[in-house]
């Protein structure tokens, strides 16, 4: 599996530009201040994702217990474990991100908050969330396995929780672009033959491969679980899509 192995190598090499793929934030360009920029987007999104819970839910998320799939280095679990009384487990493929978010939740004391590493194929079982949280994550795994993964993470809402994904559909890139893309991610040889150009070594580069999710798939999915599911569309970089969220009720 491609992209488990490029995040554990993201993980041990470059942790915090393979959460925010913006140059500010490779470990060459990183200072103090780079950090605290970095985890301050993380709170932006939670209040984002909080006033889009008391819009369509009329509650906030003051004593959830949260779920957030593919944590990373931390950057949304720690003010999810700031903004409830409830438990905040975060999950994710590449041990080396966990060590660093392991270290962030000391320093801040959370003593509601877990990191666990995860096999990248089935989730273990931490029985049942008020909230289940995924951004910018499932779009770097591969769809045959992130269909199953989006089921079991709306299993995993209780009866009554609420599951908010974003995934994306498609794009808007120009397409001699997106073709240097595409090949960089999915042919060994460019990869290895564009690193070589570049850098003189004909090695293979760890890519953020990005794959997109049929709406209609994601529905018949959903559809399981809900009978209503809200969308707000994203725009990264070209990558289209949106945020899925609905209230689980069966």
């Amino acid at each position: 599996m491609k992209s488990k192995q490029d995040w554990k190598t993201f993980g041990d090499e470059d942790p915090f530009y393979g959460v925010l793929s913006e140059e500010r934030y490779k470990y060459k360009n990183f200072n103090k201040n780079g950090r605290a920029e970095f985890y301050k987007t993380g709170y932006q999104y939670v209040e984002e994702l909080k006033s889009r819970i008391e819009s369509k839910f009329g509650h906030g998320i003051l004593d959830m217990d949260v779920l957030d799939f593919g944590c990373g280095v931390g950057r949304l679990t720690l003010p999810f474990a700031q903004q409830t009384t409830g438990k905040v487990i975060g999950l994710d493929v590449s041990p080396g991100m966990i060590k660093i978010a392991d270290e962030q939740r000391d320093i801040h004391k959370f003593k509601n908050l877990t990191y666990h590493a995860y096999s990248g194929i089935d989730i273990p079982n931490f029985g049942t969330f008020d909230l289940v949280n995924s951004y910018i994550v499932i779009q770097h795994i591969e769809p045959s396995i992130g269909y199953p993964l989006i089921d079991q993470l709306c299993k995993m809402a209780k009866i009554g929780g609420i599951v908010h994904l974003q995934m994306p559909y498609g794009h808007n890139i120009p397409i001699l672009k997106y073709l240097k893309f595409y090949l960089k991610v999915h042919s060994d040889f460019y990869n290895r033959f564009t690193n070589m150009v570049k850098t003189g070594s004909f090695t293979r580069t760890p890519v953020m491969q990005m794959n997109y999710y049929s709406s209609d798939s994601l529905e018949s999915i959903f559809k399981k679980y809900t009978d209503i599911v809200h969308k707000e569309p994203t725009d990264h970089g070209g990558h289209l899509g949106n945020f899925y969220y609905f209230k689980r009720i069966k």
